[in-house]
């Protein structure tokens, strides 16, 4: 009915849902988009991954043979350890040995392995390094972390690499022997 109440309040209505339905579907494309354009940034695909991994394992133990050291071992425990660090400073933002829940290196170790089989663990860490190969210099170059790299008490090594979608990166490297070793 024209000019009624009734009729207003139906034209006012079917109005707001014309004007808000564009708002609304552009605010879900824009959402969108980024999260689109972003995906395959945020995280690298595993090969990668897999081989920056490995060139920091052969540039440690290219490190320690060289000083006559043995090579160190791959340890799944450690290598998801490291990952596992790697990933929660890369999505909690900090950069320390203790993590967000505060644990720490030996803490995480034992999450993934049992508790007690490590007699002996450490951990390098970086942050903002551009290849496997920068961040070994660095780590070389370190004190600190060259004792770790060529201690004598370390056996194992595992190694856990991320990459933020704004280019930023961190590296880990968690050491162990067993028990007894």
């Amino acid at each position: 009915m024209p000019g009624s109440r009734k009729g207003r309040v139906t034209l006012l209505t079917s109005l707001r849902r014309a004007l808000i339905a564009p708002v609304f579907l552009f605010a879900l494309v824009a959402a969108a988009v980024p999260a689109a354009a972003t995906a395959g940034r945020g995280s690298l695909p595993t090969a990668r991954i897999a081989r920056v991994e490995s060139q920091i394992v052969d540039c440690t133990n290219r490190a320690r043979t060289s000083r006559g050291l043995p090579a160190l071992r791959r340890s799944s425990v450690l290598r998801h350890a490291a990952k596992y660090h790697a990933r929660n400073m890369l999505h909690y933002g900090f950069f320390r040995h203790s993590d967000v829940f505060g644990q720490s290196p030996a803490d995480r170790v034992a999450r993934f392995g049992r508790r007690g089989v490590f007699r002996w663990v450490g951990e390098n860490i970086a942050v903002g390094y551009w290849s496997a190969r920068d961040v070994c210099r660095a780590w070389m170059g370190s004190q600190e972390h060259r004792s770790n790299i060529l201690s004598r008490h370390f056996t194992m090594i595992g190694v856990g690499y991320a990459k933020a979608g704004d280019g930023r990166t961190y590296f880990v490297q968690d050491f162990g022997s067993h028990r007894g070793r």
